[in-house]
């Protein structure tokens, strides 16, 4: 899994991959409000994640041990207060069209984890 640093700008959909995996520590980080063509899922090791699925439809805070998975084309927002130790990956849903298509909070089970880290 790459790591990716706070200060680099990164945009999964202009990565010419099926399956794309980050890993980073952000402060007082905002996402804005975004969406990508690749499904993502995105887990906190640490800290936690304040996160806003569907244009506010969805409002919930993301704490450690915990992972939400957001279908492609889902707006979402990102927001961390101090550091978070967050993994995400993100699913090309041409190529894994099994996928779900509903956004959804899950508990990592430590299978899930150790695939994840």
């Amino acid at each position: 899994m790459a790591w990716l640093d706070a200060d680099a700008a990164f945009d999964p959909d202009a990565l010419k991959s099926s399956l794309i995996g980050v890993q980073s520590a952000l402060g007082n980080h905002d996402s804005g409000s975004h969406r990508h063509k690749m499904a993502q899922i995105l887990f906190t090791r640490q800290g936690c994640v304040r996160l806003t699925l569907d244009d506010g439809a969805l409002l919930c805070l993301l704490p450690p041990g915990r992972a939400a998975w957001i279908p492609a084309d889902v707006s979402h927002r990102a927001e961390m207060k101090n550091i978070v130790d967050y993994r995400s990956v993100w699913f090309q849903p041409q190529r894994y069209p099994q996928l779900p298509t509903q956004s959804a909070i899950l508990n990592v089970v430590p299978l899930l984890r150790e695939l994840l880290e």
